[in-house]
């Protein structure tokens, strides 16, 4: 027998046992096809924010002071660590709409440096000789019908002023502006602009310079403290940066969900390759004593076989391949709306062909490893009929319980046991489909929850106002005097102890109940009786009740605290101080907000310049669920996948299985059983697989979840796993129904057994 027709032979082996390789086809095809587009997403986005570094010379640390000189930057650049450097002014500019709302434009001057350059998307390029023009945050001039030429009328305090629209941009330290209060973007009513110098002082705002930006390393920090001292207001790094930091965390949870989404896949189809090639070795028993008889090695038998895992599988990661773009187009366009860039286009690299190659030798060598034993079987070995039975572990089934069984369902539950491998597949396909239900539901339930427990219980005022921390006592008591009744707030970062990062949120709130903390029985934290930690940070830091450590804010002195309560609230992450024990420190009590009572209008603080912005709490509510929006997608996409993983694995399964019993049923046959008994056996070994499988599901699915939930946390958020009991119940019903309908699909067949070939021996 020549390669040629051993070629033939393996496609029409493939072609005629097609549905035992269905499965195993379907998996691959998934699990290439979920992390190429999910691998493409990532580094596109990846790609992209590279873009904006090089072209736009993305700062790595913004820092905001009382004013600045080009001779403070001459000295930061004489500094090591700094590469470069450049100081704008920023101001809000409010834009009139429709006579009724207006949007808050956040307003930088130009600087010659390379720090920080919009990138132009349409109309003219940045001019530092523009006089009268105005640079506008393309996803605002987008959601605003906002065009090149257009006159912007414009309000800065008690003047106003129609600028020209010489472009749209995107700016790099802008890729997630939310605007004040907010969690996602809002470009209907916050956006970004840049104006020239002699534009600001035309509208009469003074060159303060209260905006440094700086591209270096770690060192650089330290420069901006010898430098600028006490003028420092705060500074914020690429990871702490509210409108940078999210797209760099989205590229990593992309990644992360990749890898941990197809690992189940690729885990299903191995089973599936090893089982279904098992299932065709035994089937070609005597096919193989006359591969053997005519001279053709042991060797060439198991490649033989393997060529068919091969073919199966390398066809399932073509389609793969081919899909995956797909995909990854479908996962860019639900996370577009969040994220300003230049461009997103899915980005292809090896990994992914690596990993389509890695399944084809995978596949490969399940199929050399199943057809080892049938194939060292000498032609006599071979030809011999295979009587089988039940396992030692099916002959020990006794007991008054068992024998109560009637004949049919002891012979099924033997069988099953009997089989480990095609019971194990069978379990771990409805296990898998629990554990990608589990999240696909749980995750937009889980952050979900920490939304609700945040505004409907941690949040309490109606109103959120941003105050400049500069802001003098008078001004603070101006702005108190037109928001009413209300609670002030000082939030900026720091660290837990000396040897600890820069990134944990120092929440210090006044007198009032506005802003509650709860502790982990549900009780109203007392902060007067000392400070809270959040869960994470406690975890992470080691620290319990009673333990003292260091509590160092950013740009101030250090203060020895000991903790009081452990908070497990989501967001923020940190230390919550009251602001007499904060005072007690000797640090200084500058508030960042002001929570008010009642609703609050712009129109209303028109008379305090310590508001420099505001939010409602039924609009921070709204703009934060349109975070779980925006992976709504991404969600829907991992219970479509679970289904047809249930389907597909299961379906192949019973074909599998089917065709292994086809002597058996028709024994039964013979033995007085009818269809409708051998369909009620069939029904009992799926609904066994099923349950083990679903049971096992439940706690992987718990823990896949919180995996998953994990990788969303942040250093200004922990989410916690959840998933409701109606969700529990829906996806249980998925399962199994999922599960018992191919059971119901191919017990059709047992009507069409062929009685005579079914008990035919070996010839």
């Amino acid at each position: 027998m020549n390669t040629r027709l051993l070629a033939r032979r393996l496609l029409r082996d493939v072609r005629s046992h097609g549905s035992q390789f269905l499965s195993v086809f379907a998996m691959t095809v998934l699990g290439i096809a979920v992390f190429g587009g999910l691998d493409a997403t990532w580094r596109g986005m990846q790609a992209a924010l590279d873009t904006l570094d090089q072209q736009g010379g993305m700062p790595t640390l913004w820092v905001t002071t009382t004013g600045s000189t080009e001779g403070d930057l001459d000295a930061l650049r004489a500094h090591e660590g700094v590469d470069d450097t450049d100081r704008v002014t920023s101001f809000t500019m409010i834009h009139p709409r429709d006579g009724e709302t207006s949007g808050a434009l956040s307003a930088t001057t130009m600087s010659e440096s390379a720090v920080d350059v919009p990138i132009t998307v349409d109309g003219a390029p940045i001019d530092q000789a523009d006089e009268g023009g105005v640079w506008i945050d393309v996803r605002y001039a987008e959601s605003n019908g906002i065009a090149v030429r257009d006159l912007l009328p414009v309000e800065i305090g008690a003047s106003s002023a129609e600028l020209e629209v010489r472009g749209l941009v995107v700016l790099p330290d802008g890729i997630v502006y939310t605007g004040p209060g907010l969690a996602s973007r809002a470009s209907d009513d916050f956006g970004q602009a840049v104006v020239t110098l002699a534009t600001a002082q035309a509208l009469g705002i003074p060159d303060l310079g209260d905006q440094v930006r700086v591209i270096g390393d770690e060192r650089a920090s330290d420069a901006v403290d010898a430098v600028f001292a006490d003028r420092v207001v705060s500074a914020r790094d690429r990871d702490l940066n509210v409108f940078v930091a999210p797209a760099f965390d989205r590229v990593d949870q992309l990644r992360v969900l990749s890898l941990m989404f197809s690992a189940l896949f690729v885990l299903v189809a191995v089973l599936a390759m090893s089982s279904s090639v098992r299932r065709l070795v035994e089937l070609q028993r005597s096919d193989i004593a006359a591969f053997r008889a005519i001279g053709l090695s042991t060797t060439v038998v198991g490649l033989y076989y393997s060529a068919i895992a091969a073919v199966v599988v390398g066809a399932g990661a073509l389609v793969g391949l081919a899909l995956a773009p797909v995909l990854a187009r479908f996962v860019i366009a639900t996370q577009w709306p969040e994220f300003a860039l230049v461009s997103w286009d899915p980005v292809f690299d090896w990994t992914v062909a690596a990993v389509a190659l890695g399944l084809v030798v995978v596949g490969v060598l399940s199929a050399w490893t199943a057809s080892r034993s049938t194939r060292r079987l000498t032609p006599a070995e071979a030809l011999q009929p295979v009587l089988g039975g039940p396992s030692r572990l099916a002959q020990a089934l006794r007991g008054p319980l068992f024998s109560k069984l009637g004949h049919g369902s002891r012979w099924t539950i033997r069988d099953a046991i009997g089989h480990p491998g095609r019971l194990a597949m069978g379990i771990v396909a409805c296990a898998g489909c629990m554990m990608l239900l589990f999240v696909g539901f749980g995750m937009p339930e889980s952050l979900g929850r920490e939304i609700d427990i945040a505004y409907e219980d941690q949040y309490r005022y109606d109103t959120w106002v941003v105050v400049n921390p500069a802001s003098t006592p008078d001004q603070l008591q101006q702005l108190e005097d037109a928001a009413g009744p209300g609670q002030w707030v000082m939030q900026g970062y720091g660290r837990v102890g000396d040897d600890d990062s820069m990134d944990r949120v120092l929440t210090v709130l006044d007198d009032g109940d506005l802003f509650v903390v709860r502790d982990a029985d549900g009780a109203v934290i007392d902060l007067a009786d000392g400070p809270a930690v959040s869960g994470a940070v406690s975890e992470d830091r080691g620290l319990a009740r009673g333990d003292e450590t260091l509590i160092i804010p950013a740009r101030g002195a250090s203060a020895a605290v000991t903790v009081d309560t452990i908070t497990p609230l989501s967001q923020p992450q940190g230390v919550f101080l009251s602001r007499a024990a904060w005072v007690q420190t000797g640090a200084p009590f500058l508030p960042t907000a002001y929570l008010a009572e009642r609703a609050v209008t712009a129109g209303d603080l028109a008379g305090a310049p310590a508001a420099i912005g505001l939010a409602s709490h039924e609009r921070q509510e709204s703009n934060a669920r349109n975070v779980v929006e925006s992976l709504g997608g991404v969600f829907t996409m991992m219970k479509a996948v679970a289904v047809i993983l249930a389907v597909v694995a299961l379906y192949n399964l019973g074909a599998l299985s089917f065709s292994e019993r086809t002597r058996d049923y028709a024994t039964l046959r013979v033995l007085g059983f009818r269809n409708r008994e051998l369909r009620r056996l069939a029904f009992l070994e799926n609904g066994i697989t099923t349950v083990l499988g679903w049971g096992l599901g439940i706690p992987l699915g718990i823990w896949f979840l919180a995996q998953f939930v994990s990788i969303f946390g942040t250093f200004r958020a922990v989410y916690h796993p959840y998933l409701s009991p109606t969700s529990f119940l829906l996806i249980s019903a998925i399962t199994v129904v999922s599960a018992l309908s191919t059971t119901l699909l191919l017990t059709r067949r047992i009507r069409r057994i062929d009685m005579t070939a079914a008990l035919k021996g070996v010839e």
